[in-house]
Protein backbone atom coordinates (compact mmCIF):
# COMPACT_ATOMS: atom_id res chain seq x y z
CA UNK A 1 0.00 0.00 0.00
CA UNK A 2 1.26 3.16 -0.83
CA UNK A 3 1.86 6.47 1.71
CA UNK A 4 1.08 9.92 0.71
CA UNK A 5 2.82 11.64 3.41
CA UNK A 6 1.13 14.97 4.01
CA UNK A 7 3.52 17.91 3.18
CA UNK A 8 2.30 19.74 6.36
CA UNK A 9 2.39 17.28 8.68
CA UNK A 10 6.06 17.16 9.67
CA UNK A 11 6.26 19.32 13.13
CA UNK A 12 5.47 16.08 15.47
CA UNK A 13 8.37 14.03 15.64
CA UNK A 14 5.79 11.54 17.36
CA UNK A 15 3.45 10.67 14.59
CA UNK A 16 2.84 11.93 11.24
CA UNK A 17 -0.30 11.94 8.34
CA UNK A 18 -0.53 10.25 5.06
CA UNK A 19 -3.54 8.95 2.78
CA UNK A 20 -3.84 5.66 0.69
CA UNK A 21 -6.10 4.42 -1.48
CA UNK A 22 -8.44 4.11 1.11
CA UNK A 23 -10.44 7.69 0.83
CA UNK A 24 -12.49 6.89 4.19
CA UNK A 25 -9.46 7.42 6.79
CA UNK A 26 -6.51 9.07 7.14
CA UNK A 27 -3.93 6.99 8.67
CA UNK A 28 -0.96 8.48 11.57
CA UNK A 29 2.32 7.15 11.71
CA UNK A 30 3.77 6.61 14.91
CA UNK A 31 7.24 7.34 16.31
CA UNK A 32 7.96 4.78 19.24
CA UNK A 33 7.76 7.60 21.62
CA UNK A 34 4.42 7.99 19.82
CA UNK A 35 3.37 4.84 20.32
CA UNK A 36 4.28 4.83 24.06
CA UNK A 37 2.15 8.35 24.26
CA UNK A 38 -0.78 6.87 23.17
CA UNK A 39 -0.57 3.14 24.32
CA UNK A 40 -0.75 5.16 27.71
CA UNK A 41 -4.12 6.97 27.21
CA UNK A 42 -5.99 4.64 24.34
CA UNK A 43 -7.64 2.54 27.01
CA UNK A 44 -8.62 5.28 29.20
CA UNK A 45 -12.51 5.09 29.98
CA UNK A 46 -12.95 8.47 29.54
CA UNK A 47 -10.70 9.06 25.98
CA UNK A 48 -12.67 6.18 24.27
CA UNK A 49 -16.24 8.00 25.75
CA UNK A 50 -14.52 10.87 23.77
CA UNK A 51 -14.43 8.76 20.81
CA UNK A 52 -17.82 7.45 21.04
CA UNK A 53 -19.50 11.00 21.17
CA UNK A 54 -17.59 12.42 18.51
CA UNK A 55 -15.48 14.79 20.67
CA UNK A 56 -12.56 13.33 19.65
CA UNK A 57 -11.92 11.67 15.82
CA UNK A 58 -12.74 8.60 15.86
CA UNK A 59 -9.34 6.54 15.95
CA UNK A 60 -8.13 3.00 16.43
CA UNK A 61 -4.59 1.10 15.85
CA UNK A 62 -4.53 -0.16 12.13
CA UNK A 63 -3.00 -3.36 11.62
CA UNK A 64 -2.41 -2.62 7.68
CA UNK A 65 1.05 -1.96 8.18
CA UNK A 66 3.19 -4.43 9.19
CA UNK A 67 6.12 -3.73 11.91
CA UNK A 68 4.63 -0.58 12.13
CA UNK A 69 2.65 1.60 14.75
CA UNK A 70 0.10 3.31 12.66
CA UNK A 71 -3.44 4.90 14.25
CA UNK A 72 -6.51 5.28 11.11
CA UNK A 73 -8.85 8.20 11.56
CA UNK A 74 -12.05 8.72 10.24
CA UNK A 75 -11.64 10.92 7.78
CA UNK A 76 -13.68 14.15 7.79
CA UNK A 77 -15.76 15.46 4.92
CA UNK A 78 -13.58 18.63 4.77
CA UNK A 79 -10.96 20.36 6.33
CA UNK A 80 -11.05 23.98 7.53
CA UNK A 81 -8.58 26.14 9.42
CA UNK A 82 -8.94 29.07 11.93
CA UNK A 83 -8.21 31.64 9.58
CA UNK A 84 -11.26 30.95 7.86
CA UNK A 85 -13.67 30.52 10.95
CA UNK A 86 -16.29 33.19 12.15
CA UNK A 87 -16.05 34.47 15.12
CA UNK A 88 -18.55 31.98 16.91
CA UNK A 89 -16.60 29.48 15.51
CA UNK A 90 -13.45 30.54 17.12
CA UNK A 91 -15.33 30.86 20.18
CA UNK A 92 -16.91 27.95 20.34
CA UNK A 93 -13.23 26.01 19.49
CA UNK A 94 -11.95 27.75 22.61
CA UNK A 95 -14.61 27.31 25.28
CA UNK A 96 -14.67 23.47 23.91
CA UNK A 97 -10.87 23.48 24.26
CA UNK A 98 -11.24 24.28 27.70
CA UNK A 99 -13.83 21.82 28.41
CA UNK A 100 -11.88 18.99 27.06
CA UNK A 101 -8.97 19.78 29.17
CA UNK A 102 -11.18 19.90 31.80
CA UNK A 103 -12.80 16.27 31.13
CA UNK A 104 -9.20 15.16 30.49
CA UNK A 105 -7.90 16.28 33.59
CA UNK A 106 -10.29 14.45 35.56
CA UNK A 107 -9.34 11.05 33.66
CA UNK A 108 -5.28 11.77 34.16
CA UNK A 109 -5.14 12.80 30.42
CA UNK A 110 -3.31 15.75 29.65
CA UNK A 111 -2.37 18.46 26.71
CA UNK A 112 1.39 18.36 24.97
CA UNK A 113 -0.16 21.48 23.17
CA UNK A 114 -2.96 23.67 21.98
CA UNK A 115 -2.99 24.63 18.32
CA UNK A 116 -6.02 25.48 17.26
CA UNK A 117 -5.31 23.10 14.32
CA UNK A 118 -5.68 20.34 15.85
CA UNK A 119 -9.78 21.76 16.04
CA UNK A 120 -11.80 20.99 13.17
CA UNK A 121 -15.57 21.13 12.80
CA UNK A 122 -17.49 18.01 11.90
CA UNK A 123 -20.31 19.77 10.63
CA UNK A 124 -20.85 22.44 13.06
CA UNK A 125 -19.46 20.68 16.50
CA UNK A 126 -16.02 21.09 17.11
CA UNK A 127 -13.87 17.75 17.60
CA UNK A 128 -10.46 17.44 18.25
CA UNK A 129 -8.40 15.32 15.43
CA UNK A 130 -4.89 15.41 17.20
CA UNK A 131 -4.75 12.31 19.51
CA UNK A 132 -1.14 12.96 19.54
CA UNK A 133 -1.48 16.22 21.39
CA UNK A 134 -2.91 14.30 24.66
CA UNK A 135 -0.61 12.21 26.96
CA UNK A 136 -0.87 10.89 30.22
CA UNK A 137 -1.16 13.55 33.07
CA UNK A 138 1.44 13.54 35.81
CA UNK A 139 1.16 14.53 39.15
CA UNK A 140 1.33 18.39 40.30
CA UNK A 141 2.09 19.24 36.51
CA UNK A 142 1.57 22.79 35.19
CA UNK A 143 -0.65 23.55 31.95
CA UNK A 144 1.99 23.29 29.96
CA UNK A 145 0.01 24.72 26.77
CA UNK A 146 -1.51 27.81 28.52
CA UNK A 147 1.12 29.48 26.18
CA UNK A 148 -0.10 27.59 22.59
CA UNK A 149 -3.70 28.26 24.11
CA UNK A 150 -2.65 32.31 24.58
CA UNK A 151 -1.59 32.57 21.51
CA UNK A 152 -3.08 30.59 19.15
CA UNK A 153 -7.01 30.17 19.99
CA UNK A 154 -7.07 33.75 21.78
CA UNK A 155 -5.16 35.78 18.80
CA UNK A 156 -7.58 34.35 16.84
CA UNK A 157 -10.43 35.58 18.01
CA UNK A 158 -9.09 39.00 18.58
CA UNK A 159 -8.59 39.45 14.72
CA UNK A 160 -11.79 38.18 14.19
CA UNK A 161 -12.87 40.95 16.01
CA UNK A 162 -11.19 43.48 14.99
CA UNK A 163 -11.84 42.15 11.34
CA UNK A 164 -15.42 42.17 12.28
CA UNK A 165 -15.41 45.39 13.88
CA UNK A 166 -13.54 47.50 11.16
CA UNK A 167 -12.96 48.47 7.49
CA UNK A 168 -9.28 47.87 8.13
CA UNK A 169 -7.91 44.41 6.20
CA UNK A 170 -5.71 42.63 8.72
CA UNK A 171 -4.59 39.89 6.02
Amino acid sequence: MTKNYNPSSYKDPSGRIFETSNNNYIFRELSPSGNKRYSEIENNNEFINLKKNGEIIYTERSNDFENQFVLLHKKLPFITYPYEWSFDQLKDAAIFHINLQKTLLKNNISFVDSSAYNIQFNLNKPVLIDVLSLKKYQENELWLVKKYFKFKLLAFNIISILRRNSSIIIF
